[in-house]
């Protein structure tokens, strides 16, 4: 796919109430339903942006992603079936969306829905399912039962040069744990919604923020399904480029994360979301790349934990020797089964 940057021009703030509850962001921190505060913030901040590159762009991906296990079956196909389900919006939102603004050409693309005429998930499940998509929800690991929150259709192999389609309903703790990741592309309307109106700067900048204020970093921690992901994908994004919107030494996101990071690792809270971010994010594809990920993840986390001055009361080495050997201690063996031994090697 040949890439142009894209023009960006604002078509306003959003400021109309009924516009606002059709956006499939939470109004609230929970998502559970929205708060006169998180109402105000949204109505004040939410941009929309047309952007007629990036449409076309993201138009002719879905147009000519094929799915997996099937002959003549599109994302295309997939989209229309969901807007054409009564009173039903999707977005394509997160990654792939922030790469494309900055020039890089992703290949997975993740779907949002939300439907005031049913859940979209069990629709498409039972569509899939009577044309045999090979539909397919992956397991809670906390519970064992299928997740509710997600669902993927078509063959998980890829082998046949297709793609499966993978889409997340309204409300599941999923739709951008930073600025940067909140993105929407409406593809109805063709818009680029920017519901933080952070997140485009911030995507362009390469910069971490919580979409919340200071007072609700705590809620925003603990509102995720394995508490303790977004910071480890904090510090994989940090890998990648990324420095917090307050960078320096004094940096009050970076302390945050860190001390978060101290306190649920001592406590052993964290191993089954460390087991869990390393099998998905680090130890996959061809195991010659799987070295090289964990060490670039791995002096991710020690340049960060070296960089805060001060650690809201966890008690932690301070010079960077230190830090490695409580890495090695506190985190390596917390790795997937077999794959303890690869780190430092």
């Amino acid at each position: 796919m040949s890439w142009a940057p894209p023009r960006h021009d604002k078509a306003g703030v959003i400021t109309d109430l009924t516009l606002c509850t059709t956006l499939p962001y939470g109004l609230s921190i929970g998502g559970a339903g929205a708060s006169a505060a998180g109402l105000e913030q949204t109505i004040s901040t939410c941009e929309v942006y047309h952007s007629p590159t990036l449409a076309k762009l993201i138009f002719k991906k879905i147009k000519e992603t094929r799915l997996s296990g099937t002959k003549d079956i599109y994302h295309s196909d997939i989209v229309d079936l969901i807007l054409n389900k009564g009173g039903s919006r999707i977005y394509v939102y997160g990654g792939y969306v922030r790469d494309l603004i900055v020039g890089k050409d992703a290949d997975d693309v993740d779907f949002l829905f939300r439907s005031s005429g049913g859940s979209v998930v069990p629709f498409l499940e039972q569509i899939a399912k009577e044309r045999g998509w090979s539909p397919y929800r992956k397991i809670d690991e906390s519970t064992g039962a299928g997740r509710w929150d997600f669902i993927s259709i078509g063959d998980r192999s890829e082998t046949d040069g297709g793609v499966k389609f993978t889409g997340h309903p309204l409300y599941a703790s999923c739709e951008g744990e930073f600025t940067m990741n909140t993105l929407l592309f409406d593809v109805h309307s063709g818009v680029l919604i920017d519901p933080t109106g952070n997140g485009l700067k911030d995507t362009v900048n390469y910069v971490l923020r919580i979409p919340f204020p200071v007072s609700g970093w705590k809620t925003w921690l603990e509102t995720d399904r394995l508490v303790g992901m977004k910071l480890l994908r904090y510090f994989n994004f940090c890998s990648r480029g990324y420095t917090p919107f307050d960078s320096g030494p004094n940096s009050q996101l970076r302390g945050f994360i860190v001390s978060n990071f101290l306190r649920l690792t001592k406590s052993g809270d964290m191993n089954q979301v460390i087991a869990v971010f390393f099998k998905r994010k680090i130890f996959r594809g061809p195991v010659e790349g799987h070295g090289e990920r964990e060490r670039v993840f791995r002096n991710s986390v020690v340049d960060e934990m070296c960089k805060v001055k001060v650690y809201e009361g966890e008690k932690m080495p301070r010079n960077h020797s230190d830090v490695v050997e409580w890495y090695k201690a506190n985190v390596v063996q917390a790795y997937p089964e077999g794959r303890v031994k690869l780190a430092f090697e």
